[in-house]
């Protein structure tokens, strides 16, 4: 089993599956067959892990990533094969619980990437005064641009 983390939370891996790919808006026009595709950038990267409960404190691991689930929250995800860090959220918690499995337990955990964690670390790290200035900064730079239009 491979090892990830989510927090502070060590994590047994027995399979995981990436959503890796970009963002596209479709773009259609009145009278005018056919659409364009504009690329937007690219998309959350999505994970499904397939994961392990086991050993002698198992139950702990299992009850804290519950209530990590039950509860609204981004976490720090840390890929158990490629070492990319992301900042996420838990969008669901499955754990099968099984006569088969003694002492364990197995889990299907599905994660989405949240950038939104990151820009409110600028924001917050530019201050109140800071963050004002860029967005009066984009709101003026977007009326110059309407008032450029024919």
């Amino acid at each position: 089993m491979d090892t990830a983390y989510l927090g502070p939370l060590a994590l047994h891996v027995i399979e995981i599956r990436d959503d890796i790919g970009r963002d596209l808006v479709e773009l259609r026009y009145p009278e005018r067959d056919g659409a364009e595709q504009a690329d937007v950038g690219r998309a959350p990267w999505k994970g499904t892990l397939r994961i392990g409960f086991i050993g002698e404190f198992w139950r702990t691991s299992f009850d804290r990533l519950k209530q990590m689930a039950e509860t609204e929250g981004a976490y720090t995800f840390t890929h158990p094969v490629t070492s990319a860090r992301y900042n996420v959220r838990i969008v669901r918690f499955q754990p099968t619980h099984s006569p088969q499995i003694l002492n364990g337990a197995v889990a299907t955990l599905q994660l989405v990437e949240d950038n939104s964690v990151t820009a409110g670390l600028l924001i917050a790290q530019a201050g109140v005064g800071g963050a004002a200035a860029s967005f009066d900064e984009a709101a003026s730079s977007a009326s110059s641009a309407l008032e450029a239009l024919p």
